[in-house]
């Protein structure tokens, strides 16, 4: 209804907002840290001609280039954020099953 007071009557014909989604707005959230994290690393490589390090844990951790790891993260939370999304939409799109049911 609200959209049809905005739009044309005919202009929308559905529309979902979804306002919990906790999981998926910590995955997005960290992706971003870490799409920080990987441009500093990329630009201290163009900048400085070094591979930057990383320590694998905050005291006494494995040093290893950053660029990769950053890397290999940006691809599993990717993955992890697709597939919480088609989670999301399944469950919406089982909701919507069982109200046209009733």
């Amino acid at each position: 209804e609200y959209f049809r007071n905005c739009f044309s009557h005919n202009a929308v014909v559905d529309g979902d907002v979804a306002l919990r989604i906790p999981k998926l707005e910590a995955l997005v959230a960290k992706r971003n840290a870490l799409i920080s994290k990987f441009e500093h690393a990329i630009n201290i490589r163009f900048v400085k001609g070094e591979e930057p390090m990383h320590s694998t844990k905050l005291i006494g951790g494995e040093k290893i280039e950053s660029i990769p790891a950053y890397k290999e993260q940006l691809e599993e939370l990717n993955k992890e954020i697709s597939e919480t999304i088609d989670q999301i939409v399944a469950e919406k799109e089982a909701r919507r099953l069982h109200d046209d049911e009733e």
